[in-house]
């Protein structure tokens, strides 16, 4: 199997986790507080995630997370006044979870990580969803 294979192979596991571990925590009744708790970790953690990944901007936030995750593709667009928007019209693991019947992995996995690096980024970033794979056709995100 060759790098790029391997990696896919590596993206699809750690999706498939992801999904198992949204629809146990739905399971068990403690989705929310374990949502609200990883939100406040991620806080915490955002300003050294973005040092570590070489992540300075939005543009790189999206793009940075898509080869390492390969959850989604974002297309992206320059707003005025500085915003960005990031739109998606595929996901793999919210895909993943509504084959299986899973729990939404979209606030655990995708949009409070990217609330919390986005508020780290010099200068902060307010992450505002639009809409999600998980109701609609889409994943619609803006940063102002």
């Amino acid at each position: 199997m060759n790098e790029q294979n391997e990696t896919r192979t590596l993206q699809l596991f750690y999706a498939g986790l992801m999904v198992d571990a949204a629809a146990n925590f739905e399971h068990f009744g403690v989705a929310q507080q374990v949502r609200e708790k990883k939100a406040r970790e991620q806080a915490v953690a955002a300003p050294a995630q973005l040092a570590q990944l070489g992540i300075r901007s939005p543009r790189e936030l999206f793009e940075r997370f898509s080869g390492i995750f390969g959850c989604a593709r974002w297309e992206l667009a320059e707003l005025e006044g500085g915003a960005v928007q990031a739109e998606t019209r595929s996901c793999l693991a919210c895909a993943i979870a509504k084959k299986r019947g899973g729990g939404k992995p979209c606030e655990l996995y995708c949009i409070n990580p990217f609330r919390g690096l986005a508020q780290a980024l010099n200068p902060a970033r307010e992450l505002e969803v639009q809409e999600t794979l998980w109701e609609g056709g889409r994943c619609l995100f803006r940063l102002s």
